[in-house]
């Protein structure tokens, strides 16, 4: 399996995970990861690592995470914002932050999953945020 269909398994699972904020109850890594339609069988060693170690550190820091996506967006509050769209953006600043996969395709690949799951208004939005978000990085 390739890291993009790794990737939209992750999103998927950060996603179903923004509904256990009103209950008292942790997500279940393999839990989510049956939701997202996706059996350990069918996911390789590595996907399934890269899956679980990306969603554990991302709910470990998802507050750090949702504050440098919200310092690029000034006109909205995090409640304002489509929660598809603000789930792709908090991966898309994760992976950049990781710096172990070139900017452009972080980029690229996050908006796709946009694309895949959003609305069309909505690839802009999220391209311009991360793209802010990488020029104030490299500067």
């Amino acid at each position: 399996m390739s890291r993009k269909v790794a990737r939209d398994t992750l999103y998927k699972i950060l996603f179903a995970s923004r509904f256990y904020d009103d209950l008292d109850v942790k997500p279940d890594f393999f839990a989510l990861l049956d939701l997202a339609n996706y059996s350990k069988e069918n996911l390789e060693q590595s996907d399934i690592e890269y899956i679980q170690t990306s969603f554990n550190n991302i709910m470990k820091n998802v507050e750090q995470l949702k504050e440098q996506v919200m310092a690029k967006i000034d006109r909205y509050s995090a409640e304002r914002i489509y929660p598809a769209d603000l789930t792709a953006l908090i991966l898309g600043v994760y992976e950049l932050n990781q710096k172990d996969i070139p900017p452009k395709v972080v980029i690229n690949e996050i908006v796709n999953l946009v694309k895949k799951y959003s609305t069309k208004k909505s690839t802009r939005f999220v391209n311009g945020v991360l793209g802010s978000f990488v020029k104030e990085k490299n500067e």
